[in-house]
């Protein structure tokens, strides 16, 4: 209760039933229910960047990432800034052939080059491939390798600066991808070349910005 334990290892005797929320002689209120099995990466993995938790456990390679007012933001401008989901959830175990994982984010500025995006295939700053989204509404799947980049898709989707959009990114095989945003697919089974590897997170290029509601789950929906 309030993080302080107060029952442990107790053992009731069930073995089946439902879960649920109970009162007794008094009514009652209750908000941010949830259960958790630690199993991760296996079960899902949710944050609304609501405390300063979300900025402990997230991995961050390059910038200044911090949660502030339920978002999780980074202020800097540089040509590259990269964040990773916690430990536990990457790098990807093999028994994991797909998963996906959403997210919101929001891109203040308006040129081609201000990007904001999903990092995966993460191995350091130089070996990595992105869906990366511009405010001027093109998206692209990229692979960064040294000082090369490939492109290997482009899109269009109706981006603009200072709007929220929701990005879905699904891992189909161990080498593809498909990419919604706002539900709408934008990239079905792309090809990234490499069996999935590394870990995965947020990017931004030469563009602050601003993302919310991570969520991981296991498999394609």
């Amino acid at each position: 209760v309030n993080a302080v334990p107060v029952f442990v290892d107790i053992h009731p005797g069930f073995s089946d039933g439902l879960l649920g929320l109970v009162t007794r002689g008094t009514i009652g209120r209750f908000e941010k229910v949830s259960l958790e099995i630690p199993l991760a990466p296996t079960e899902p993995y949710r944050e609304p960047f609501d405390g300063e938790i979300a900025e402990a456990n997230w991995f961050a390679q390059s910038g200044a990432w911090s949660v502030a007012n339920g978002t999780y933001n980074n202020a800097t401008v540089q040509t590259t800034n990269v964040t990773l989901l916690p430990p536990d959830i990457g790098p990807m175990p093999e028994q994991i052939q797909s998963f996906t994982f959403r997210v919101r984010m929001l891109n203040p500025y308006s040129g081609p080059g201000n990007l904001v995006g999903v990092v995966f295939h993460h191995q350091d700053r130089r070996d990595y491939a992105e869906v990366v989204f511009s405010p001027t509404g093109v998206a692209q799947v990229r692979r960064i390798q040294g000082f090369g980049i490939q492109t290997l898709a482009t899109a269009s989707y109706a981006g603009r600066p200072r709007t929220w959009f929701d990005v879905k990114f699904e891992l189909v095989s161990l080498n593809s991808i498909s990419v919604s945003v706002d539900g709408q697919q934008l990239f079905k089974e792309v090809s990234t070349g490499d069996k999935f590897s590394g870990r995965f997170g947020l990017i931004r290029h030469w563009a602050p910005g601003k993302f919310d509601d991570a969520w991981w789950d296991r498999g394609v929906f």
